[in-house]
């Protein structure tokens, strides 16, 4: 054992990226271990349908089963959709390799860290702290193991901004130049995931132009990072681009439609105005931590939100200056300015996701950012040598503090993809093990949220529709609504989608309707209005369908009217 040790250290003694690339993967392999590979409301909605439809060649055949969503680009889920479907049977090993992204993830924050801090000897300060603030930031804590494609584009972007930032005074060189190419390639690659980072390309640029002493410097490197950009997202982008194009008149359908005015979409930025009721403004400066715990929430991602998590973050930093003491600290020039170009992104990108977003989920990239940020600023403060016990007390104060507060609980349960156990009811009677067969020529209404992932198990010469989705907050209201609804729809505010006229269509033209609606809450789908569709269920012929999936469904046929 201990000649196994030795070799071990010594392969990794001249290895020290390996390692800790090593180390960031298992740090993200514990991370979805605890969480579960996803068990996410988008990946159960969209995430798993988006890149079967793909390629399979269902855009176009279905309509908007997962209502808008349908069409937010699946390039970011391709990865995680074809290790699902190579290792569904090895749960343990679609954990491990789903947790590649938050490994690259975690190992750029790790890496411009030490950027930051190269005289910095106390390893463990450079490696725990920022490890921490990484794993505990909100919504890379609650959705940063198991939601790949928001992870996903964290990574590029992380490691586009080391590129830059490491590169920006080094001599004029082609190797210079490719540096920064790179750059770009990576942050096209970041949009190419998820349009949703566009914002954070205003807080680049910014940042970018404080990057380089010379005008000219600035014109030169940029030239090379926009060809970089540019070059990745058309080749990696493009071709979804081009089909929402073709299909809808917006090549970003169905974001930032107040600029492309497509007819099927609201003109809006996607904005989701849902976190911003009932909000003072000391509780908007602070998102996305809240302090509404203890009010009915609009939206799931409220709960992760609770103002406890500050009193972890300050008690982590209270352990980091515990773990400098009163070593000498370095504030060069260099050292400076770069803290105040990761400032300009952090502060920029921030202000744009406020106020176009504000979903906890997109600031994946600027939290990561905040925990390299909170690392090197930690190193610069003034150090003095407070007695062991006053800093072990201020972090048992801050933690308990944090533990007593209403909130989420760490973690929660395994989740049953990771078990490969289904959810399966006790109903012999009418239990399905294998999904019914379903004739041709017909079409499929999903009548419910998170449905559309049943689709690549069910007969693929169907046609599968978005239905009316009636919402368990306001559920009269909803029953009194006659459009179709997008599925984006948790709280008050709905953003309405404009497929009903090629719905109608695609049921008028149907020799088989059935409609397909989650069993949490049967009795709402049941008396929904169809007959807006023309359509009428007929509850005998009903049955259950189990999946390795969270939740089990019910699939009727229905008779037109």
């Amino acid at each position: 054992m201990s000649s196994f040790v030795r070799l071990f250290s010594a392969y990794f003694k001249h290895r020290p990226n390996m390692a800790l690339f090593l180390f960031c993967w298992a740090v993200g392999f514990f991370h979805i271990l605890c969480s579960g590979p996803d068990y996410f409301f988008d990946m159960l909605n969209y995430h798993f349908y988006n890149p079967y439809a793909v390629l399979g060649g269902r855009i176009g055949t279905d309509i908007a089963p997962a209502g808008v969503h349908s069409y937010f680009s699946p390039t970011a889920d391709f990865f995680y959709f074809i290790a699902f479907q190579l290792l569904a049977k090895w749960p343990y090993m679609l954990a491990f390799v789903s947790a590649v992204w938050y490994a690259v993830s975690l190992f750029f924050v790790l890496k411009i860290v030490r950027w930051f801090l190269p005289k910095e000897k106390n390893f463990l300060f450079t490696t725990a702290i920022p490890t921490l603030l990484f794993f505990f930031a909100p919504a890379i804590l609650t959705h940063g193991g198991y939601n790949t494609t928001d992870m996903s584009s964290t990574a590029p972007l992380l490691a586009s901004l080391y590129l830059t930032l490491s590169s920006r005074k080094l001599p004029a060189s082609p190797r210079k130049n490719a540096f920064f190419i790179l750059a770009g390639i990576l942050y096209g690659i970041t949009f190419a995931f998820k349009y949703t980072n566009a914002p954070l390309l205003a807080g680049y640029v910014i940042m970018f132009m404080f990057c380089f002493s010379s005008i000219k410097d600035f014109f030169k490197y940029g030239i090379f990072f926009t060809v970089g950009a540019l070059g990745s997202f058309a080749l990696i982008g493009g071709y979804w681009c081009y089909k929402m194009y073709a299909m809808f008149g917006s090549p970003l359908f169905p974001f930032y439609n107040n600029l492309f005015h497509s007819p099927l979409f609201e003109p809006i930025a996607l904005v989701d105005k849902r976190f911003f009721i009932g909000k003072s403004l000391w509780e908007i400066m602070l998102l996305p931590f809240t302090f509404l715990f203890n009010q009915p929430m609009n939206t799931i991602e409220f709960r992760f939100r609770g103002i406890s998590w500050l009193m972890y973050f300050a008690a982590i930093c209270c352990w980091g200056k515990l773990l400098l003491g009163k070593q000498k600290k370095y504030f060069s020039a260099e050292l400076r300015s770069g803290i105040g170009l990761l400032c300009i992104f952090f502060l920029s990108g921030y202000i744009l996701w406020l106020l176009l977003f504000s979903i906890f989920r997109y600031a994946m990239p600027l939290e990561a950012v905040g925990a390299i940020l909170i690392t090197v600023l930690l190193s610069v403060l003034p150090r003095r040598k407070y007695p062991l016990f006053f800093s072990g007390l201020l972090c048992g104060l801050f933690c308990f503090y944090g533990s007593i507060l209403p909130q989420v609980k760490f973690f929660p349960k395994m989740n049953r993809i990771l078990t490969a156990k289904g959810t399966r009811e006790k109903r012999p009677e009418l239990m399905r093990e294998n999904p019914p067969a379903i004739h041709k020529n017909s079409v499929v209404i999903l009548q419910g949220w998170m449905l559309s992932y049943y689709i690549p198990f069910l007969s693929p010469s169907a046609r599968y529709v978005g239905g009316l989705q009636p919402n368990l907050y306001h559920y009269p209201d909803v029953l009194s609504r006659l459009e179709i609804i997008s599925t984006f729809s948790v709280g008050p505010d709905f953003f309405r989608h404009r497929f009903a006229p090629q719905v109608h269509q695609a049921i008028k033209e149907a020799k088989h309707v059935y409609v397909l609606m989650q069993d949490v809450s049967p009795q709402i789908f049941f008396h929904a209005p169809l007959t807006h569709y023309g359509v009428q269920v007929r509850p005998d012929s009903c049955r259950w369908l189990s999946t390795p999936y969270i939740y089990s469904s019910i699939l009727c046929e229905a008779d037109k009217l």
